[in-house]
């Protein structure tokens, strides 16, 4: 039940090395509106840094925005030392949004500028974010390896706060090892250096950590005690630090059998996360509360309390997704450069043997003139001489075209990895909000001391139906890897569909929406099946977001010019001629609005759909007229 490591970093760990008010920023702003129209220069660069500066953690886009500007101006004047700043600067902001990729970039070009100009301050900073992105994705070794680099440039750059936070992240990096005696000492060391410069923010950070890190040695009484501090300081206060306080004291008191008080200390943590605005902090306190009415025997405030924890736990999941996308991409991108590193050492050793040759070829060439014209056979040599010429010619351009070709293979496997990790995204979310929305009629019934047992059933059902497709949907995608395949085969339409009804009939249901399946006979059709349930999925989908509550979804079939034919009907919301454009438009591109109950999408449904028909011959007709409703007429080669 700890805050996720990395959300605390970002507001906790860059946070004492820049500090402004709304004040500060105010008058930033009012400079930069006079001088904004003059030609830039170096103060002008400095000044955007520190508007990127005092927005970073409230709105990274105006952060990423003046940085960048900073960036421009840099590279425009050739001022090494604002460029090196500005690429710290978005290293910070990309590591606050999660986007580690970019981060990891521009900490990296950062820290050659500063090794160039000889900041230390500004490599000791950009061996710190590059550290922190490590951290991000659990690399706690090469986290350590930098952490320690950066500790000797912030020791000789007499940065206190900058030396006490490397501290505090190789103490964190060892406690998540389970390391417990290099936490303590790199943690004492983070108090020492703050006791001595009168750090008392990251002080109080230390201390609590310090306690988390006696709970996790099972330390118990001690965490209390190393809490208690924290919540007693008199040199600093911060309701951050109070929530985290109150929220460790609670697991510490559970873990001794004492809930009443562990409740008490959740309420606290509570309250305070409530006065912060925090849902990480919100989540752990209804986490813990949750846990401690349940071992006081207080069941009925035990589930009202999960059922908070719960919801806050489904919000965050999506940027928690959105994290761990980025972490693969990090990962991707790492294994790419590796690769490419590699091809371009073939490729300078391949240049350097032809460099070579071209020189002995020319000398034998000059050689060969020279012999010719003293033995009067300078026309025999020239022929054979150009004959040669256009061998070389040819090799040469045989070589570049299967350059080229090699080029258009690794594009195309690269389009097709980013297609799968986008699918895989997107047709998880609707079979497992169907599954979820049957847990929380169960939840709803639990009162009824599981006498409903027909539930129970229905959920057993729904669960099959959903590892059912979720197994089909990654069995497929893993096959996927050396390029996107379709094997076109004789395919049960009707059955198909129906087992797709089965699964989204529960989600119509709770709109009050008729789902109606009309199939006369088993209808066969060509297809890839795999594809051929992605296609009917995302359009089934689509029709129950779009139909008001009440409303009708028809599924049924036609057969004509040797071309069978499945028709999604709903009598929803309909589109306007606009969108309608922009779905049967040939140019790629994702669209998504709220569906009737505010239900979210993501765009890449009617890009699948479209791709998965094109793969199969098929074609795609749709009907649709704003407020009436629309069909989608989706037509395969018949059996």
């Amino acid at each position: 039940m700890m805050i996720p490591r990395c959300l605390v970093l970002t507001f906790m760990l860059f946070a004492p090395y820049f500090s402004f008010g709304q004040s500060s920023l105010d008058s930033l702003l009012s400079d930069w509106e006079l001088r904004k129209t003059t030609d830039p220069d170096t103060t002008t660069i400095n000044l955007l840094i520190d508007i990127a500066t005092a927005y970073q953690y409230d709105n990274t886009d105006s952060a990423l925005y003046y940085s960048s500007l900073a960036e421009e101006y840099s590279r425009e004047l050739d001022f090494t030392r604002g460029l090196a700043n500005s690429l710290t600067k978005k290293g910070i902001c990309y590591y606050i949004r999660g986007v580690y990729d970019l981060s990891l970039d521009a900490h990296s070009s950062a820290l050659v500028l500063h090794r160039q100009i000889g900041n230390g301050k500004g490599m000791a900073l950009s061996l710190n974010g590059i550290s922190l992105v490590y951290l991000g994705k659990d690399d706690l070794i090469r986290t350590i390896e930098y952490q320690r680099q950066s500790i000797w440039y912030s020791k000789n750059s007499t940065d206190s706060s900058l030396l006490a936070n490397n501290y505090f992240n190789l103490g964190l990096a060892f406690d998540e090892l389970r390391q417990f005696d290099s936490a303590y000492h790199y943690l004492d060391a983070a108090i020492r250096v703050c006791n001595v410069y009168k750090n008392e923010r990251i002080k109080l950070m230390v201390n609590n950590r310090l306690a988390l890190t006696y709970f996790h040695e099972g330390r118990y009484r001690d965490a209390i005690e190393q809490y208690k501090k924290v919540l007693n300081a008199d040199y600093y206060q911060s309701n951050w630090e109070s929530t985290f306080a109150h929220a460790g004291m609670a697991e510490a008191y559970i873990s001794l059998d004492e809930p009443e008080t562990a409740i008490n200390h959740g309420r606290y943590a509570l309250d305070y996360a409530e006065r912060v605005g925090a849902m990480w902090d919100k989540q752990r306190a209804y986490g813990v509360l949750a846990e401690a009415y349940a071992e006081s025997g207080d069941f009925e405030n035990a589930f009202e309390t999960h059922k908070k924890y719960k919801q806050l736990s489904d919000s965050i999941l999506s940027e928690a997704k959105e994290k761990e996308i980025n972490l693969l991409m990090v990962k991707y991108h790492e294994a790419e450069n590796q690769k490419l590193a590699q091809e371009n050492k073939v490729q300078e050793k391949e240049l350097r043997v032809t460099f070579l040759a071209s020189i002995i070829f020319a000398v034998v060439l000059v050689f060969t003139i020279a012999v010719a014209y003293l033995l009067s056979r300078n026309s025999k040599i020239k022929s054979r001489l150009n004959v040669k010429l256009t061998q070389q010619n040819e090799d040469i351009a045989r070589k570049k075209e299967q350059i080229e070709k090699q080029n258009e293979r690794l594009e195309a496997l690269n389009s097709t990895n980013s297609l799968i990790l986008s699918i895989i995204s997107h047709d998880m979310r609707s079979p497992i909000a169907s599954m979820q929305s049957t847990i929380e009629l169960m939840k709803g019934k639990f009162g009824a001391a599981f006498k409903d047992y027909a539930i129970f059933e229905e959920l057993g059902k729904r669960v099959d139906n959903v590892a059912n497709m979720l197994n089909n949907l990654l069995t497929w995608a893993g096959a996927q890897f050396s390029g996107i395949q379709t094997t076109i085969e004789e395919v049960n339409a009707t059955a198909v569909v129906q087992d797709l009804v089965a699964v989204y009939g529960f989600q119509a249901g709770e709109k009050n929406i008729s789902l109606v399946h009309q199939p006369q006979a088993n209808i066969f059709l060509r297809a890839d099946v795999s594809q051929l349930k992605i296609i009917v999925q995302n359009l089934l989908s689509n029709a129950i977001k779009f139909t008001r509550e009440g409303g009708e979804v028809k599924i049924y079939y036609s057969e004509s010019n040797f071309m069978t034919s499945v028709h999604i009907r709903d009598n929803g919301v309909g589109m306007t001629e606009e969108r309608l454009e922009a779905i049967q438009s040939k140019v790629s591109k994702r669209l998504t609005e709220l569906g009737t109950s505010n239900e979210q999408g993501t765009g890449l449904g009617i890009l699948l759909v479209k791709q998965f028909i094109a793969s199969n011959e098929g074609s795609m007709e749709i009907k649709s007229e704003a407020g009436k409703g629309t069909e989608f007429v989706v037509s395969f080669k018949s059996v």
